[in-house]
């Protein structure tokens, strides 16, 4: 009897985690795959939550390549970092040029 409200419990906390939106199309903009994949941790302007361990990923020292292979396939150093190995190449590196137009702006802001 006590595994029914365990069950109904477990299963709103989990689709709580989840996106309740279909994932954008292929042909997504850098910004709209961003918002979908990686604003949840890393927020819109890319500057991420310290306090959460959460890195400023529009401030990162990783090269293109680097970043589109840690958005595909990981990295064991980053191990809180999810893996999206749904997304196609292509895809990542648009996210990756949406990084760079995030750390453009962060580094103008500071200059003021």
């Amino acid at each position: 009897m006590n595994a029914l409200p365990l069950a109904v419990l477990l299963s709103v906390v989990l689709v709580g985690c989840g996106k309740s939106e279909p994932p954008p199309k292929a042909s997504a903009s850098g910004a709209q795959l961003f918002e979908h994949y990686c604003v949840s941790c890393h927020k819109v302007e890319g500057t991420g939550n310290f306090l959460k361990g959460i890195p400023a990923n529009a401030l990162t020292r990783l090269g293109p390549n680097e970043v589109v292979d840690l958005i595909r396939k990981g990295n064991s150093e980053k191990p809180k970092m999810p893996v999206f190995s749904n997304l196609s190449r292509y895809q990542a590196e648009r996210i990756t040029l949406h990084l760079w137009e995030l750390r453009e702006t962060l580094i103008e802001q500071r200059r003021r």
